[in-house]
């Protein structure tokens, strides 16, 4: 394991410029993890003495009673993660990806960079070395990263925090699953919401497969708070907001983005049994751009919960072969 914080200053953290959280074809639902940083609550007891109503002076004891205190409110941080291609190790024909570029399909011999910002959920400021004594992102392969504070670079300072691990030239194919672990032993915030993800090592980019990056941004009913901002990227919504969903799909030989001339249709299907049909917006004529949009106006009554989805791509013609990153989560929380 091996940290690499020469690409940190690539781009801002996933609540405001932007990043990609995809995760590849035939991974399972992402997880959720919440790490709990809480001290007891206080219990207090009290003595109830009686009298009779007779006059007589009795001794008449209750029962000692147990009473809780209540305890404040817990609040949590909210957590954005970005994942960066690093400038190391990027084959030469794999034009679906380029040296800072989001992506979460790595191949031996690459740097995965992890982007991380903290923020206060009251005020959406990020959450520095000053409150945090650290941030560490743990992998189920047994690999660990600790972060660095992006905020203290001199020459190029961002509010986020860093690192990068150097895939070993002999990994296995395969996902992997990882967590972000936030220490804070002063702090009055207790949990993390969204905290665990995963990327793909594979062993080589085919030219016939599709590559497909997504992201999710904010829209419609954002609350006051700091949690989001509007037109803002999020994995983390509230009932009553807009999840926008902008999705790319690229050539991985030239990298150029692939259009409605060769893609029939793309839909997203979530396991709460919605669908969405994405759009090519290379064909708006007031704001065109190279991906597939389309929209979800969560429920007001809509329950919290990780909501799964997968982006099915039809190609009649057979173009390409497969489809890399199909599948990923986002989560609807209570405020």
């Amino acid at each position: 394991m091996s940290n690499d914080n020469s690409d940190r200053d690539a781009a801002g953290p996933t609540d405001g410029d932007g990043g990609t959280s995809t995760v590849l074809q035939s991974r399972t639902a992402a997880t959720r993890r919440k790490f709990l940083a809480a001290n007891a609550a206080v219990w207090t007891s009290a003595v109830v003495a009686g009298c009779s109503s007779q006059g007589q002076q009795e001794d008449t004891t209750t029962e000692p009673q147990t009473t809780t205190a209540t305890p404040e409110p817990t609040k949590n941080y909210v957590l954005s993660e970005d994942l960066i291609a690093g400038s190391e190790g990027i084959p030469k024909d794999a034009g679906l990806v380029s040296a800072c570029a989001p992506t979460r399909t790595f191949m031996p011999g690459m740097h995965a960079v992890f982007k991380v910002g903290v923020y206060d959920p009251d005020t959406g400021e990020s959450v520095g070395n000053d409150t945090l004594d650290g941030v560490t992102v743990e992998m189920d392969n047994g690999a660990t990263v600790d972060l660095t504070w992006a905020g203290d670079d001199e020459e190029h300072p961002h509010p986020y925090w860093n690192g990068g691990w150097a895939i070993p030239e002999d990994a296995e194919p395969g996902t992997i699953k990882y967590s972000v672990d936030v220490s804070a032993e002063n702090s009055e915030f207790q949990n993390v919401e969204v905290a665990a993800d995963e990327f793909t090592i594979i062993e080589d980019f085919h030219p016939k497969n599709y590559v497909v990056t997504d992201e999710l941004v904010a829209s419609g009913a954002v609350p006051e708070g700091g949690l989001v901002s509007s037109c803002g990227t999020s994995r983390t919504f509230v009932p009553g907001m807009t999840v926008v969903f902008d999705v790319g799909v690229y050539d991985p030989a030239s990298g150029e983005p692939v259009s409605n001339e060769t893609i029939d249709e793309m839909v997203v299907e979530m396991d709460n049994d919605v669908t969405v049909e994405l759009q090519w917006a290379g064909d708006d004529e007031e704001h065109p751009a190279p991906i597939w949009g389309g929209s979800w106006d969560v429920p007001e009554d809509a329950e919290p919960k990780d909501v799964t989805y997968v982006i099915n791509i039809t190609d009649e013609e057979n173009n390409y072969r497969d489809v890399n990153v199909e599948e990923n989560t986002f989560s609807i929380v209570e405020l």
